[in-house]
């Protein structure tokens, strides 16, 4: 999956659509110039992730959401997609560049979040990018 090639395909409309449908609330005072968000509260990227939704999660990395920005309990979006078992969300969040070592506020990463919900599958593929 080519980011760039994606950015340029994701026309004002589906931009909008998947902004829309993915926002968060938060102080609009608050937002970041940067196209993450404000650290500490949950971003599209991180509702994403949870919910499995790959469609919006390619949408947005190519938008430049931070795969690595970290929500209100630390968890970053590769956590969320490790902790709900979704392989094919976190996959494209690796090719994003997302840290699967980053550590929430229990002091655990990605891979130790994917072992603990049983995903092994999961906790491989993270394991071995962790390792790379």
């Amino acid at each position: 999956w080519d980011l760039g090639r994606a950015a340029e395909q994701i026309g004002e409309d589906e931009r909008d659509a998947v902004l829309a449908r993915m926002r968060v609330a938060a102080p609009s005072s608050a937002a970041s110039d940067e196209g993450g968000g404000v650290e500490g509260v949950a971003q599209p990227l991180h509702v994403a992730a949870h919910a499995g939704d790959l469609w919006s999660t390619r949408a947005l990395v190519a938008l430049g959401a931070k795969v690595n920005g970290k929500d209100c309990s630390g968890a970053t979006p590769i956590a969320q997609a490790a902790f709900h078992g979704h392989l094919d969300v976190a996959a494209c969040l690796l090719e994003a560049n997302a840290d699967p070592k980053a550590k929430d506020v229990d002091g655990l990463s990605a891979v130790e979040w994917a072992r603990e919900m049983g995903h092994a599958p999961l906790a491989a593929l993270l394991q071995r990018s962790s390792s790379a």
